[in-house]
């Protein structure tokens, strides 16, 4: 059922009051009478009408005074108003229609006019209020929306929106109101903003995927569907734009996830087979530089080791990238100091280098309040520098580096952007592939390799936005709490001999091993598998046990269990091409006292037997 409308009557004449009351009774309508203007202010705020008919002359609030007060309240701006009086010259129907009258009747007046006048305005309110209604539930659904609803006029200025908009681009709506549509975009994307705003109006419907920018500085990855509508008002643009961030993550996560799952196996395989290589290269090649006389015979065994050392030092490099590594030490961080120290490290390549090319390369930064997080220093300050480098490498004539830094509750943010020549889409998508480089056979091709396995085993994630021509933005994104490991002292004490059992089913590496160690004093048994060297700890004392991971029969997490079995408190070192991708808690728990990767130089062979042997049970 309806709701019946509802008039007020305000009229100082008792007797006309009475009459006029009789005759608004015939109407489908509820009404209420009022003396004088004051009194009939008081109904209007209690009763609420739709319709008000006032006499001019008045005591107290005038018909004039009452129509002003109605309409410069916002809640009864739109009711209808109707004034009644004897004053019926031009001026005053003027007067009364500037203060916001919808009707101005002169007395005497006609019964059956004056109720045509009152149908007429309670139908005219009628209509406004289902009209209010009715953007009321459009309001509701356009501020209740997950997406934001951006309203743009012809010009390109931001005419509406809804309360989602602030909450993705963290404006607030006054200041989105004065805004234009090239202000949210984001950098890469404004040289463009003139050609994609026409684009939005001559195609008028379609939806695409471009860059917009937060008030915090931060691109993000947006979905708009675009329509245009024409109204009395003029014709504008309607911009449902939707987030993907998240979306765009996963992607670009379940992509690089793939990516790994390939590279893994491969690299675990390879790591430990060149390591094995390496041992024995970078062992032998230390023993003949300590007996090495002749001057060309030294120069060419240094060659070698140095070679061997590049190699160690690349399958360290693919090791980082797919995240095998499990030995990583946290301590706290400050990023804006570990940013200052990385320019200063870096500056031989950002100043001098360029500067020998003959441009000059500006570096900024703009600091904000960050919070100190937990962090593997040394890594991350080697993931910065290789953005760095990889941005002085992108800048071939005078341009900058800026880095900037900011946070939230959850995350920490530094961007470094460069004015380079930017990159291909294709390209942007494999720069984080192993030796994947567009710099020639001189570049290995695993610095940002390394890069995004440092930020993804800090549990963070590295974004890269670029345009050919215009530079590139690299943002890093990291977590503001990680659990802290403890680290503890480790004591070493020198051992000058001591009886060794290694066991290794690689002749070349037990070879060199048992060499380096001999030549320092200590006395080597070697086996050539996880039985014999079993067989041998059983018939003789030894100080210590090296053995290997990887040997066909028994490996070495079996030899550690027996050993241990056998005699406890004999310390077992766990010798292995695969050391940085090997589980330190496992190892713990399986006995083993002290990890340690090949290749080994003799100096942190020797190193490992003191603390070894010294009982230093800190993995």
């Amino acid at each position: 059922m309806s709701k019946r409308p509802r008039v007020v009557l305000v009229e100082d004449d008792a007797q006309f009051r009475a009459v006029l009351l009789r005759r608004l009774q015939s109407l489908d309508c509820d009404v209420l009478a009022a003396e004088d203007g004051l009194k009939g202010w008081e109904i209007i705020n209690e009763f609420r009408p739709d319709l008000i008919v006032s006499d001019l002359m008045m005591p107290g609030l005038n018909g004039y005074e009452l129509c002003e007060k109605v309409k410069s309240t916002t809640e009864f701006g739109h009711v209808y108003f109707i004034i009644l009086t004897a004053r019926d010259s031009i001026d005053d129907r003027v007067t009364g229609l500037d203060i916001g009258a919808d009707d101005y009747i002169a007395k005497p007046i006609n019964s059956k006019e004056l109720l045509a006048r009152i149908r007429a305005g309670l139908r005219i309110s009628t209509l406004y209020n289902q009209v209010s209604a009715s953007e009321q539930k459009y309001r509701t659904l356009v501020e209740n929306a997950s997406d934001a609803i951006l309203l743009f006029d012809i010009s390109g200025k931001c005419v509406e929106v809804n309360e989602r908009t602030s909450q993705i681009f963290g404006y607030s709506k006054d200041t989105l109101l004065s805004m234009r549509f090239a202000d949210l975009l984001a950098e890469i994307e404004k040289d463009e903003a003139e050609r994609k705003f026409e684009a939005m109006f001559s195609i008028k419907n379609f939806t695409e995927e471009i860059k917009m920018r937060r008030k915090d500085g931060l691109s993000i990855p947006i979905e708009s569907a675009n329509t245009i509508i024409t109204t009395s008002m003029g014709t504008f643009c309607q911009c449902i734009v939707r987030d993907i961030t998240v979306r765009k993550e996963n992607e670009q996560h379940l992509i690089q996830v793939e990516k790994l799952r390939a590279l893994g196996g491969m690299v675990g395989g390879i790591a430990h087979d060149f390591n094995n290589l390496l041992a024995a290269i970078i062992g032998y090649t230390e023993l003949s530089l300590r007996d090495a006389k002749d001057e060309t015979l030294i120069r060419r065994l240094k060659v070698i080791e140095k070679a061997g050392r590049d190699g160690a030092e690349t399958v360290r490099l693919l090791q980082e990238f797919t995240k095998l590594r499990k030995d990583t030490r946290l301590e706290t961080v400050n990023l804006n100091k570990l940013i200052d120290q990385v320019l200063l490290l870096t500056r031989h390549r950002w100043k001098d280098s360029a500067q020998s090319r003959g441009i000059s390369i500006r570096i900024e930064t703009n600091y904000g309040e960050v919070p100190q997080i937990q962090g593997n220093i040394s890594e991350l300050r080697e993931a910065l520098a290789n953005i760095i480098f990889n941005a002085v490498d992108a800048i071939t004539k005078d341009g900058s580096i800026t880095c900037r830094t900011w946070a939230n509750e959850k995350h920490l943010y530094t961007t470094i952007s460069d004015t380079g020549t930017g990159m291909s889409e294709e390209i942007r998508q494999r720069i984080f592939d192993p030796f994947f480089t567009t710099k020639g056979l001189s570049n290995s091709g695993l610095g940002l390799s390394v890069c995004y396995g440092i930020i993804n085993r800090h549990g963070g994630e590295i974004l890269v936005e670029t345009i050919e021509d215009k530079g590139s933005i690299f943002t890093v994104k990291l977590p503001v709490s990680l659990p802290t490991l403890p680290s503890i002292p480790v004591e070493v004490k020198p051992v000058t001999s001591a009886n060794i059992l290694i066991i290794d089913d690689e002749d070349f590496v037990r070879g060199a091993i048992q060499e380096i160690l001999e030549d320092v004093g200590h006395h080597v048994v070697a086996a050539s598998s996880g039985e014999e060297g079993i067989e041998k700890f059983r018939q003789e004392n030894f100080d210590l046990v090296i053995t290997d991971l990887g040997m066909p029969g028994l490996a070495g997490w079996e030899v550690v269990a027996r050993i241990k079995a056998i005699k406890s408190n004999v310390p077992v070192v766990l010798l292995t091409g695969w050391a940085n991708q090997a589980d330190v808690k496992l190892a713990k728990e399986s006995g083993v006292d002290l990890i340690l990767a090949k290749p080994i130089t003799s100096k942190d062979l020797t190193t490992m037997v003191s603390k070894a042997i010294g009982q230093t049970k800190e993995l």
